[in-house]
């Protein structure tokens, strides 16, 4: 049946032209297995491999080997050929190869494109930690001056307490803003996970009543009052210069 061949045709024929395999490692015909026996009076190693059928024969996928006849005498008397159809199991395998080629071809593409959109985001990291930096630089030397020029003003004397009450103001709201720089800064550190968190006591009604200073003005002008309402001074633990 697997051979395409008839029992009348095979009588009398060599087996190899019953039985002609192609192997599938060499691809090409396999050595004749019978003869292989008989010549080395021992088992052949299995031949994995298709039967060479005519053309638009459908394939037949086997494993076949030989043993010899060997009578009590020592005498060779012949050669017996076994082989199992495997077509359907190297059928599977060939699907199977195809199938796993294709999904290592999309593991690849799609590491690949994992692989440029980290690139991307860590260009985009940097250009943003450099972009702050420069940032809070720039901010950082102009309201330095500000703030040392309203201490100077403050030293000098001569201002009603109007005027220095409004340079306090001033000088509050730029230490304010002073931090707000150095939070910038602090975006940079919490990526590269080295920013410092010191914890201590600290008092919370010179928080409150900060805040509400760098408002004050502000409300005034919408006619809104602000007050706190702090009967003690509770006592918090944050790092104070974070917590305003």
């Amino acid at each position: 049946h697997l051979t395409r061949v008839r029992m009348a045709a095979a009588l009398g024929s060599a087996a190899e032209q019953v039985l002609s395999i192609v192997d599938d490692e060499r691809q090409s015909a396999a050595p004749a297995l019978a003869r292989s026996a008989i010549a080395q009076r021992t088992n052949t190693d299995m031949v994995t491999g298709r039967l060479a059928l005519p053309p638009g024969q459908p394939e037949v996928h086997i494993d076949a080997g030989a043993a010899p006849i060997i009578d009590d005498d020592g005498r060779v008397l012949g050669a017996v050929i076994v082989f199992r159809d495997v077509t359907r199991r190297r059928l599977a395998d060939r699907e199977l190869a195809v199938y796993r080629a294709h999904l290592e071809e999309l593991v690849r593409v799609r590491t690949a494109e994992l692989q440029s959109q980290t690139a991307r985001a860590e260009e985009a990291a940097r250009a943003k930690t450099d972009f702050l930096s420069s940032m809070s630089h720039e901010l950082r030397t102009p309201l330095t001056a500000i703030l040392g020029m309203s201490h100077l003003l403050e030293t000098t004397g001569g201002l009603s307490a109007r005027q220095v009450d409004y340079l306090h103001h001033l000088r509050t709201a730029g230490a304010h803003l002073k931090r707000l720089i150095d939070d910038l800064l602090d975006l940079s550190t919490i990526e590269s996970g080295v920013l410092q968190i010191v914890e201590a006591p600290v008092p919370l009604r010179p928080v409150v009543s900060g805040s509400i200073e760098l408002v004050r003005a502000q409300a005034g002008e919408r006619q809104v009052s602000i007050h706190d309402e702090i009967d003690v001074d509770p006592i918090v633990i944050a790092d104070a210069t974070r917590l305003t």
